[in-house]
Parts: structure tokens; C-alpha cells; sequence
């Protein structure tokens, strides 16, 4: 079995570091993604960064506002 490349994330609420997998969504080439925070269990949209290998994370709600804008 192949093993999974694992993203770096700092969650933009209380600042832990953890590691995430892209979802299959993502591997099929759309850059979005959630998760919930370990820690502070808060709920984050995640967009892959490959040249860093990271994870940029923010609050969910935020990035559904963001979108709402968009409209």
C-alpha cells in the first residue's frame, strides 16, 4: 500500500501544528479541503501549497463568507 505525503498545518485559531493528508477531492485536482483542528476542534477549509508541502488553513465560516462575496 502506498503511503500518504502528509501536509503540514498550523491552525489559524490556537496556533497547533498538525499533519493532514489531501482528501480525495483534492487528489482529483480541485485545491479544497477541510478538517477539524485536534485541539481547539474548530472547523477549517484547507488549500493545499505543494511547493511548500503545506496546508493553508482558516476558519470555515470565514471562507464561506468569502465566497458568499464572491457571488
Amino acid at each position: 500500500m502506498e503511503q500518504q505525503v502528509r501536509y503540514k498545518v498550523i491552525c489559524p485559531i490556537c496556533k497547533n501544528n498538525f499533519d493532514v493528508a489531501k482528501s480525495l477531492f483534492m487528489e482529483m485536482g480541485f485545491n479544497s479541503g477541510s478538517c477539524t483542528c485536534p485541539q481547539c476542534k474548530k472547523y477549517l477549509h484547507l488549500e493545499c501549497d505543494e511547493e511548500t508541502k503545506t496546508m493553508k488553513a482558516e476558519d470555515f465560516s470565514l471562507y464561506a463568507e468569502r465566497l458568499r462575496k464572491e457571488k
